[in-house]
C-alpha cells in the first residue's frame, strides 16, 4: 500500500517526532555522543545553534525537512548545513526513514528533493557523510544509484566502521 506524504518544515511541533527517528534509525550516532537533536534543535533555536557552534566552529547553517504521512507522522527526515569556509557546498543532514516505510522507494523521493533544494538554493556541490555500519547499507546503495562519489574514508582505530565522505556535484 502507498502511502500519502509531503515533505514540511521541522518544527517546534514536529521536532520530538523528529528526534525519536532519527534515535531510532542513527543508534550508533546517539551511543557515540553525536546525537540528531542538537543539529535539530540548533536549527529552530539560537541558544541551541550557540551550542552546537561551540562544538563545531565550522558549521554556518542549518535547515531541517521532515517527510511525513498523511496523519502528519514523522516517517523520515533530511537537512542541510554549511560550513563557514565552503560556500558553494552543503552537506545533507540526518537523511533517514523509518525502516517501517522502506521499500516504498520513499527515500529515493526524499533524497531527490533534497537534491533539488541543494540545487534551487544555489550550492554547486552536495556531500554527506555515512558509514559502514551494516544498519546503513540501504542508504549506500541510494547514494551510489543517485550519482554520489566517495571522495574520502577515515578509519580511526577506535571506531567499529569507517566514515565514508560522498559528494554529488550540482552544477
Amino acid at each position: 500500500m502507498k502511502v500519502k506524504t509531503r515533505i514540511v518544515p521541522l518544527s517546534e511541533k514536529n521536532l520530538e517526532d523528529a528526534i525519536a527517528l532519527a534515535h531510532m534509525v542513527f543508534k550508533t550516532d546517539v551511543e557515540s555522543g553525536n546525537p540528531p537533536e542538537m543539529g535539530f534543535r540548533a536549527s529552530l533555536d539560537t541558544q541551541w545553534k550557540k551550542k552546537l557552534l561551540a562544538k563545531n566552529q565550522n558549521i554556518k547553517d542549518l535547515t531541517y525537512f521532515l517527510l511525513v504521512d498523511e496523519y502528519e507522522k514523522v516517517i523520515g527526515t533530511t537537512g542541510f548545513y554549511t560550513h563557514i569556509n565552503e560556500p558553494d557546498v552543503v552537506w545533507l543532514g540526518w537523511f533517514c526513514v523509518n525502516s517501517e516505510y522502506r521499500g516504498q522507494k520513499l527515500g529515493e523521493y526524499l533524497l531527490k528533493w533534497s537534491i533539488e533544494k541543494a540545487k534551487e538554493q544555489g550550492y554547486s556541490i552536495l556531500r554527506l557523510y555515512t558509514s559502514t555500519e551494516p544498519n546503513e547499507a540501504i542508504a549506500q546503495k541510494l547514494y551510489e544509484k543517485m550519482g554520489f562519489q566517495i571522495v574520502g574514508i577515515e578509519k580511526e582505530e577506535k571506531d567499529e566502521y569507517t566514515t565514508l565522505y560522498k559528494e554529488l556535484k550540482l552544477k
